[in-house]
């Protein structure tokens, strides 16, 4: 692209800063951050990330990420291994002290760290040292021969050492390569960041893409590349008077933004950050894309499916649902959010209008005023809250009281069965004249009819 266009992104930053709020589930808020320049936190005001709906892919220590991907068999391993070094302790004199202990280190930091490339790379040289030698030769190929026809022997360990050196070489540099470009990608990708806080898009695509060259197997590039491509279509679609051209380029950064959305997912498929990824892409076609709504949708599902206790992602897919009216299957999906994180109060918050919807102003009022129990007092979400809380408190309190007229009208029109005339004895009698209880002639008088008018008298 040879213009720089221009795009939401930061805004888009500054939108989901606003939200980190103790309400959405934060420990902090922006303002203790801003706070954190002039005096530090303690206590409970000590910020912390939203661990909860964070997966984890290395564990905190190098034998727990060997024990979960190996079981027992990897604390075998362990145990051998420091069995192994253990026994060296027995012969510690002059550079083999030295040596036994510069390796307890090396075994320290690989076994108490969380694995990467350098523990790995310690680990290799661990291996390679002399402190795990089971006898007391120099190498593994010394001592190697062959015997010749005619009785001589021929030494094998230089032809077998080349060998191996050969081979480990060529791995190293095969290796080294595609360490280059993965590393060569990294720097793109912060070029990318950098042109993104200038606001400068054009750049920004551009450094995204060399670096999704570098490694296109690298699924958060393609992820970050399909966000690109949406801002940038959405920044050319949001020109006021965008002429046929713009718009096929938004167009065509529209469907790129998919197709890099839906590469992601292919490229792995149990990772539900790129469910979402793609179920928000989506979304923000809804208005665009005929059925990119049920698209978003299926997504969400997936992304739940793959990581059940986000209460994050049941928030999201409990939104669209109640976007697309379907407050029902919206109801179900808001209340497992409160019983995976009760104290959630983002998550009370949309369960409540949720019930607003559904015309339960009771559930909705108890509802409301759960969430604004768990917003901060100083917050604009409380203030926010609380107006909506009193309003929807006097809604509850006329459809109470219109009720309550509505069932005592309903009380006082009982149903009664016609009585029967009471019939006294001739004890009970009394001996009055009937002529005078005998009510007044009436006389009927017909109903008024219409007088004709001249014209139909005339007729």
């Amino acid at each position: 692209m040879g213009t720089p266009a221009p795009t939401t992104i930061l805004t888009e930053i500054g939108l989901r800063l606003a939200n980190i709020t103790t309400g959405n589930g934060y420990n902090f808020t922006v303002k203790k951050v801003a706070r954190s320049r002039l005096e530090p936190f303690d206590g409970y005001d000590l910020p912390c990330v939203n661990y909860w709906s964070t997966g984890f892919l290395v564990s905190r220590m190098g034998f727990l990420q060997i024990w979960t991907e190996l079981g027992l068999g990897g604390l075998v391993l362990v145990f051998l291994l420091i069995r192994g070094w253990l026994r060296r302790k027995v012969d510690l004199r002059g550079s083999k002290k030295i040596e036994f202990w510069r390796a307890g280190l090396f075994l320290a930091i690989f076994l108490c760290l969380p694995m990467n490339l350098l523990t790995v790379f310690l680990l290799a040289w661990l291996m390679s040292t002399r402190v795990f030698e089971v006898g007391e030769g120099v190498g593994l190929f010394d001592g190697l021969e062959l015997r010749k026809q005619d009785g001589s022997n021929m030494n094998v360990s230089i032809g077998l050492k080349t060998g191996l050196a050969v081979i480990v070489i060529g791995l190293v540099s095969f290796g080294s390569y595609w360490w280059g470009k993965i590393l060569l990608g990294e720097i793109y990708l912060r070029r990318s960041f950098v042109a993104m806080a200038k606001n400068d898009g054009g750049a920004t695509y551009d450094w995204q893409f060399k670096a999704m060259r570098m490694n296109p197997k690298s699924v958060e590039y393609r992820r970050f590349y399909s966000q690109t491509n949406l801002s940038l279509a959405q920044a050319l679609l949001n020109e006021e008077g965008a002429s046929d051209e713009k718009k096929q380029q938004a167009s065509a950064l529209v469907q790129q933004a998919v197709d890099e959305a839906k590469a992601a997912v292919v490229l792995d498929r149990g990772d539900a950050v790129g469910w979402v990824n793609l179920a928000g892409i989506y979304r923000a076609l809804a208005g665009m894309v005929d059925g990119a709504a049920d698209w978003s949708l299926q997504a969400y599902q997936q992304a739940v499916a793959l990581n059940p206790m986000n209460s994050a992602l049941r928030l999201d897919l409990g939104s669209l649902l109640f976007a697309a009216g379907r407050y029902e299957e919206a109801d179900r999906v808001f209340e497992q959010v409160i019983v995976d994180k009760q104290n959630f109060a983002n998550g009370w918050y949309n369960w409540a209008h949720n019930a607003k919807k559904m015309n339960r102003l009771a559930d909705a009022v108890a509802r409301l005023s759960q969430a604004v129990a768990l917003v901060p007092v100083d917050s604009g979400d409380y203030e926010k809250a609380s107006d909506e809380l009193a309003e929807w408190k006097e809604e509850l309190d006329a459809a109470v009281a219109e009720a309550k007229v509505v069932e005592e009208a309903r009380q006082a029109e009982t149903l009664r069965a016609p009585e029967p005339l009471p019939v006294a004895g001739k004890e009970e009698q009394v001996d009055v004249s009937t002529e005078e209880m005998e009510p007044p002639e009436m006389e009927l008088v017909p109903a008024e009819e219409e007088m004709p008018t001249e014209e139909e008298g005339m007729e």
